[in-house]
């Protein structure tokens, strides 16, 4: 193997999806490593197919771990963006897998497919498989657990 081959980003981000283990540790991310993973995703899943969205927030979700939301503020020829996630994940790899789901909607978006978990979406398992990853119409269980966790931590480490 070529040393430019061994050292290509595009195998770097091959290996950081393939790494991801379901490891009981909780995971905070934050809007730079959103971003991140959402090139690497982009990169591995789409194909660099996605534009970015207009906006990545990370806040306290009640019983979601993500959304992708699309609206048009004054003009509907150009519509707004968003991927609103979760600020606690049971593990990097249910963070990953979320985001890669909310990814799917933007690209259903984009391409003027039919929103939502029909036909369009369940196309991509085979792909998300390949990866490493699960897609999952709701990752509900997962959010339930981490609250539980997250909670226990504090308690327990900064008696909170």
């Amino acid at each position: 193997m070529k040393r430019s081959e061994k050292s290509s980003p595009h195998r770097r981000n091959s290996n950081l999806l393939k790494e991801l283990k379901y490891e009981p540790k909780p995971y905070k991310p934050t809007p730079r490593s959103c971003k991140k993973w959402f090139n690497i995703l982009n990169e591995q899943l789409f194909g660099n197919k996605l534009p970015p969205v207009n906006e990545m927030h990370v806040t306290f979700l009640w019983d979601d771990h993500g959304n992708y939301t699309y609206y048009s503020p004054k003009d509907p020829l150009y519509p707004r963006t968003k991927i609103t996630l979760d600020d606690i994940f049971i593990n990097k790899k249910v963070f990953v897998e979320v985001l890669a789901h909310e990814m799917i909607h933007h690209f259903q978006f984009i391409h003027y497919e039919p929103m939502g978990h029909g036909p369009t979406f369940e196309a991509w398992r085979d792909n998300f498989k390949l990866k490493g990853l699960r897609l999952k119409r709701k990752y509900w269980n997962e959010k339930h657990e981490v609250r539980q966790d997250w909670s226990y931590l504090c308690r327990t480490i900064w008696g909170r």
